[in-house]
């Protein structure tokens, strides 16, 4: 609704959280609540009557998922951005008002998500969705048919050099966390604990669609990470995307692990395709999280 252009693009990603269930329980019938004095109280009729039926309402929300999931039908390349985190516990949930059964469930579910593997990788993926790429200026078409975007240093270079690219995509990649926050400082020092551990520095890999073999890497170096970490700023030079052609669909992931490749946001996308969206609009982040 805020974007009206972007309605028919996939979410960078949509991770619903639940509050544990156990699938092998079979959903009660709803009990009746004790008739309620008349008065202040009877506004709270509804939220009574599920307290009363809790197990119930948490295989409900499991329901609910896997049909908004069946009505989406979301295709095999983007099935990974629809995340649902929901620990199926050995039985049922404590009831609302077990409040001395909190540390108990805690400890439970802890010792079951350390083993589920999807806990990194939504991790790595909501790190990466945290990046964005933004070009330097609109994409022009050239006498030969091709195509070229040029920022404002490059459009003064024009004059002197001719570019043979037949299609250049020029801008760079920012960072969503706010400059000067104490999360752009630990992600820093989070990027070079895994760099010291992989004796690698994490990298871009910036392609076009089916033409892996022309990818191009840009290693998010030492002195960028450093700078993160000391003066909280996430700051790289400008980069040129090549394009083949106006239909050509780019990829930008990033690599925090060997063999471990995540899409940042908005990606892959056509970049010629979007030429008429508002400056800037990338910049904005709308997680979506969901409790249920």
């Amino acid at each position: 609704m805020i974007w009206p252009q972007l309605a028919n693009d996939p979410p960078d990603i949509i991770l619903s959280i639940g509050t544990s269930y156990n699938s092998s329980s079979v959903p009660r019938k709803a009990l009746q609540s004790p008739a309620l004095r008349r008065g202040v109280f009877n506004h709270a009729k509804q939220l009574i009557k599920i307290a009363m039926d809790h197990i119930a309402s948490t295989l409900d929300s499991e329901r609910v998922w896997d049909e908004y999931i069946e009505v989406l039908h979301p295709s095999s390349r983007d099935e990974h951005r629809y995340v649902r985190l929901n620990p199926d516990l050995p039985e049922d949930p404590p009831a609302l008002d077990q409040v001395h059964m909190m540390r108990s469930l805690q400890e439970t579910v802890r010792r079951q998500m350390q083993k589920d593997q999807r806990i990194g990788e939504v991790a790595l993926q909501l790190i990466s969705t945290s990046f964005y790429f933004e070009k330097s200026g609109q994409i022009d078409a050239l006498p030969d048919g091709s195509f070229e975007c040029l920022g404002e240093f490059d459009r003064l270079r024009k004059y002197f050099i001719i570019t043979k690219a037949n299609c250049l995509s020029s801008g760079h990649i920012y960072c969503r966390l706010l400059p000067g926050s104490e999360d752009i400082m630990k992600l820093g020092n989070y990027m070079k604990f895994r760099a010291a551990r992989n004796k690698s520095d994490p990298y871009f890999i910036i392609q076009e669609e089916h033409r892996s073999e022309e990818a191009q890497k840009l290693f998010i170096a030492h002195d960028i990470i450093e700078r993160m970490i000391r003066e909280r700023q996430f700051m790289m030079k400008a980069i040129s995307v090549k394009l083949s052609s106006r239909l050509a669909v780019n990829e930008i992931l990033l690599c925090l692990e060997p063999g471990r490749f995540y899409f940042i946001s908005r990606f892959p996308r056509s970049l010629l395709q979007d030429d008429d969206f508002s400056t800037g609009m990338s910049s904005w982040f709308l997680p979506l999280l969901i409790v249920s």
